[in-house]
């Protein structure tokens, strides 16, 4: 086999980083007779990958040079693992900033709820894109801070359907006007099945189920298991347990997997209306069909079912189990 050259060495390292495997990273980074910038960073990114946070930053303390790429990484780091201030410690640190960590740094103020300083950095920063711009978007949406938003999505030079939707949600949860609502819904360039969810649960949690019906039945894409799910809890809170039991099965027909959350309100809908054999049956068809992790929720909805129903014993034993 010829000898490898510095190349060679990098791309097995970053192949050891993609495949998660950090100790193999580092041993093929101790071999090498040399080391690059990007043997570095590939060695960061791989303990970045593996979440091994305090390898990471030992390794970025020790690279003899930084690029912005090996900067954004451990700001990234930092964020994903809740640490904000160890991501503000590395991005103060940075001696000239970029568009790609500000963006990084941006999302982390989000993520740890300072909208302020969010705001602060949205405002001195140099250049913004898109992602910058529905960050802040979504931030202030998030925030329930209407006027902000819009004002931030009126300056964008221009929008994608991130922003739209960001900018839609918060006009659904300001506006009461069904008119309104639906007007703001049409002037949507674009739509996804985000955007058709959000008009679908503003319609329900106001009270229009029939609207909210008409929404679900006429979207024109893949419906998934967010929108099965909603439509699901809009039944579930007005107690229709049999409908709710119906709109299981259509989802499970429709080639949609349920998730945890499908089966709590199908659960709690079944309780509300005293349907005992249907729940433990939907129950059942929850662990052995879809070996979904049965929740302290599901158990506390079987036991107040069998409480409410007489069955105390039953409910006493299940309880037991549980516990």
């Amino acid at each position: 086999m010829p000898e490898w050259d510095v190349i060679s060495w990098n791309v097995m390292i970053s192949f050891y980083a993609q495949a998660g495997r950090p100790e193999d990273a580092r041993n093929l980074f101790d071999a090498m007779p040399e080391h690059t910038l990007v043997s570095w960073t590939a060695l960061l990114q791989a303990y970045s990958f593996g979440g091994h946070t305090q390898a990471a930053a030992y390794t970025f303390s020790k690279m003899p040079e930084i690029n912005s790429f090996s900067w954004n990484i451990m700001i990234a780091e930092y964020a994903a693992v809740g640490d904000f201030g160890g991501a503000k410690r590395v991005f103060d640190s940075m001696p000239e900033l970029c568009r790609l960590c500000c963006n990084t740094m941006l999302s982390a103020c989000i993520r740890a709820g300072n909208i302020e300083q969010a705001f602060c950095l949205y405002n001195v920063m140099q250049e913004r894109d898109t992602v910058t711009h529905n960050a802040m978007v979504y931030a202030f949406a998030r925030a329930g801070y209407f006027e902000e938003s819009k004002r931030i999505f009126e300056t964008m030079p221009e929008w994608d359907i991130v922003s739209f939707n960001a900018v839609f949600e918060t006009a659904c949860a300001n506006m009461e006007s069904l008119d309104r609502l639906k007007h703001a819904f049409m002037e949507i360039k674009e739509t996804n099945i985000i955007s058709w969810t959000i008009l679908f649960q503003a319609y329900a949690q106001r009270g229009h189920l029939d609207s909210a019906t008409k929404v679900f039945e006429t979207v024109p894409v893949e419906k998934n298991v967010v929108l099965w799910t909603a439509m699901v809890a809009s039944h579930a809170h007005l107690g229709k347990g049999e409908k709710t039991l119906e709109l299981l099965s259509l989802m499970e027909l429709d080639g949609v997997e349920p998730n945890q959350v499908s089966f709590l309100f199908v659960l709690s809908s079944c309780s509300h209306v005293g349907l005992l054999d249907e729940a433990f049956a939907c129950f059942a068809r929850m662990v052995e069909d879809h070996r979904i992790v049965v929740s302290d929720q599901h158990y506390c909805i079987l036991v107040d079912l069998l409480s409410r129903s007489g069955e105390l014993k039953n409910a006493e034993k299940l309880q037991h189990c549980w516990c």
